[in-house]
């Protein structure tokens, strides 16, 4: 597994938050009143994109891997 560039790992977290914007009304709305936390969102966004379990949980782990990384280099990361 390689290190993403800061700049593509980046566009990742805002391609994450923007589906989160997108999603809130089902998310966190009328139908559904639990809170969605971000953890369980990461979950929901990669299953959405990659559509496939097997690949979705290679890019979750690849995107946590790549946080822990930028996490100590990164305030945007924190």
């Amino acid at each position: 597994m390689e290190l993403l560039p800061w700049f593509k790992f980046k566009e990742i977290i805002f391609d994450i938050y923007d589906h989160r914007i997108v999603n809130a009304p089902e998310l966190n709305g009328s139908v559904n009143n639990n809170y969605c936390n971000l953890n369980e969102h990461l979950i929901i966004y990669h299953v959405d994109v990659h559509r496939t379990r097997a690949k979705a949980e290679d890019k979750l782990v690849a995107l946590l891997i790549n946080l822990r990384y930028y996490h100590d280099h990164w305030q945007r990361a924190k």
